[in-house]
């Protein structure tokens, strides 16, 4: 397991800046965050968000990406009416916008938060999105929370759809705020099993912070990868927005988490 590909989220690269400005990154701001990852030895990179992004915009990041050698695996589509089944039109051209920008950006996953939503509302959307998530080549992959019940509804969505693009993303913070558990999520999610949002918490409050710096056994979340013969990129998802209650060092959090996935790769 030691070739693995390894990849962290895009985070934005001034705190105070991203305080003030909130959640739109800009292309160059993107850039800023890729030169980063890249310097630090990612190999991968999740695009944190993209709904805001243009085609062009989309274009000339994968461009920056090629170029300094960091590969686009996978973007968290969200924005205005991003899943909403009180309003399916709009919630559809929504995901296939991200769907686009995720195209010309050379990502190959979409991850998406499908919570307390009915089944049947969930696949009015959801199907039509991955038909069209299909002809772009883009896998379409959904979030957990912290909950079982959880788990088996977004799993339950998979398989009625039966999508050949339709698959999870384990959150393994989420998991651990619940009766979920991380190792657990990834046991259930299986061979549908399509990318990861390796975070780490104390159990209390949704931190992103590196593996191997809260409660999380990790170990044992190694020994479930293994098990399910997982050999797609393991992805982090850390945060630039840290509560005040904790000390807080970009570019230390992000060296450690590298370190740390590595190290359990032992």
């Amino acid at each position: 397991m030691n070739d693995r590909r390894i990849g962290c989220n895009t985070l934005y690269p001034n705190v105070k800046e991203r305080n003030t400005n909130g959640w739109i990154f800009s292309p160059q701001k993107i850039m800023e965050a890729l030169d980063n990852l890249a310097e630090i030895s990612y190999t991968d990179v999740e695009y944190s968000h993209i709904y805001h992004l243009t085609v062009d915009d989309a274009i000339q990041i994968e461009q920056h990406a090629s170029k300094i050698g960091i590969n686009s695996w996978s973007c968290h589509s969200a924005g205005p009416s991003g899943f909403d089944v009180s309003a399916i039109e709009a919630s559809v051209n929504a995901n296939r916008h991200c769907v686009d920008i995720s195209s010309a950006i050379g990502s190959k996953v979409n991850v998406l938060h499908i919570w307390n939503f009915s089944h049947d509302d969930a696949c009015r959307i959801l199907e039509r999105v991955c038909v069209y998530a299909y002809e772009k080549k883009i896998d379409i992959a959904l979030e957990n929370n912290s909950s079982i019940k959880n788990m088996e509804f977004i799993l339950g969505l998979v398989d009625d759809i039966d999508m050949p693009n339709l698959g999870i993303c384990v959150d393994t913070g989420h998991a651990n705020l619940g009766d979920l558990g991380s190792p657990r999520a990834i046991r259930m999610a299986g061979s549908k099993l399509f990318t990861t949002h390796l975070q780490d918490n104390f159990g209390k409050q949704d931190d992103h912070m590196p593996p191997g710096m809260g409660f999380i056994d990790w170990e044992d979340v190694f020994r479930a990868i293994k098990e399910i013969d997982y050999k797609r990129t393991l992805m982090l998802e850390l945060t630039d927005a840290p509560t005040a209650s904790r000390v807080y060092d970009q570019e230390e959090e992000i060296k450690t988490g590298l370190r740390n996935v590595r190290k359990y790769l032992q």
